[in-house]
């Protein structure tokens, strides 16, 4: 298994994609999860909704996951991106406009539709949709890049932008922080004109359990999920959701308990699934980094060294259970770590 790294930057041993990861659980399948890419060339620019309504249908069964070519949506003419679901990846723009000139009356209230999309290999924007409130629907974005090739000084210089403009009621920018968080951003940060436009770092400071709450919610809207695994998806939430209230009530230790049980229904909701491997990852990160945190802390303030002690051992036990693919266990060990620090400095 491959190794990842915490938001505190330490390695941590792998979860993984499949194998002993989710065990036990129901295959998603569908169209946003289909094995192998479809490839489609050519540029996306629909005339009305009903180019965008049968996108996924025109490529067969799993629709188009991948498009060689930009997506430019007049927001005028489509207010429905729910056609595009089996969308992973974009090579090059993704366009989100209101034409000044255009004629058309459709609202676009939301991105759910583009929940699937991972990496676009140009510039991103999002421009003069008066009823767009949150940027959610790219809440699995992780990569930007390419907008253009800059020759300086005999070397090539890759530009992306991403720019996000006069959306009247637009208070949420949370769902790029996967993008921000892991960097996929290269280039350009344009925001204004928004009901909200916070900078970078404020956008950063979103609580990653609460996005993970939003990433459930879109996965249950997803057409390609089978009812089985929304049913275990919603316990997912309903467990995750009292997790959120807990840590926010500065109850830790029955919110590492909620995390934990989190997890597990996670585990059980696919095998083998990017989307939900994705999630759990991103809960035992977050775990993780509150452990280390704590523990931090704790060397800081000359805390008591046994107690220190003991708290790291229990970061080794989760490395063990992570090895052996039990993510829930780890997140049980985060949490007993996080406790012995908080002991270590009374």
């Amino acid at each position: 298994m491959s190794g990842f790294v915490g938001r505190g930057g330490r390695a941590l041993s792998a979860l993984g994609l499949s194998g002993a990861l989710l065990m036990g659980g129901l295959a998603f399948g569908g169209v946003a999860h289909a094995e192998a890419p479809v490839v489609c060339v050519g540029d996306l620019a629909p005339a009305g909704q009903e180019e965008v309504d049968s996108f996924d249908s025109d490529f067969g069964e799993g629709g188009c996951t991948v498009l060689d070519g930009s997506l430019r949506i007049p927001t005028t003419n489509v207010g429905d991106l729910d056609g595009l679901f089996s969308l992973t990846s974009v090579t090059g723009d993704v366009l989100l406009t209101r034409g000044e000139f255009s004629t058309g009356d459709a609202v676009l209230t939301d991105l759910d539709g583009l929940t699937n999309l991972t990496s676009i290999g140009g510039n991103l924007d999002v421009i003069g949709n008066a009823e767009l409130a949150d940027l959610d629907g790219l809440s699995n974005l992780t990569s930007i890049g390419g907008g253009g090739l800059i020759e300086v000084e005999n070397w090539i210089q890759v530009e992306s932008r991403i720019q996000v403009e006069n959306n009247a009621i637009l208070a949420s920018f949370c769902g790029l922080y996967g993008l921000l968080s892991a960097d996929g951003l290269v280039d350009e940060y344009i925001v204004s004109g928004n009901a909200e436009n916070p900078s970078e770092a404020a956008v950063l400071t979103c609580d990653p359990r609460e996005m993970v709450s939003t990433k459930i919610g879109l996965l249950l809207g997803d057409p390609g999920v089978s009812e089985k695994a929304k049913d275990k998806l919603v316990k997912a939430q309903d467990k995750l959701d009292k997790a959120i209230d807990k840590f926010a009530d500065k109850d830790v230790k029955k919110g590492f308990s909620e995390l934990a049980k989190t997890v597990k229904e996670l585990s059980k909701a696919g095998r083998e699934d990017a989307a939900v491997a994705g999630l759990i990852q991103s809960l035992v990160d977050n775990a993780a980094d509150e452990a280390w945190y704590a523990i931090d802390t704790a060397i800081a303030a000359g805390g008591d060294q046994r107690e220190i002690d003991k708290a790291e051992a229990e970061l080794v036990k989760s490395e063990k259970d992570l090895d052996e693919g039990k993510p829930d266990k780890a997140i049980k060990h985060y949490g007993h770590a996080w406790d012995k620090a908080q002991k270590a400095l009374k």
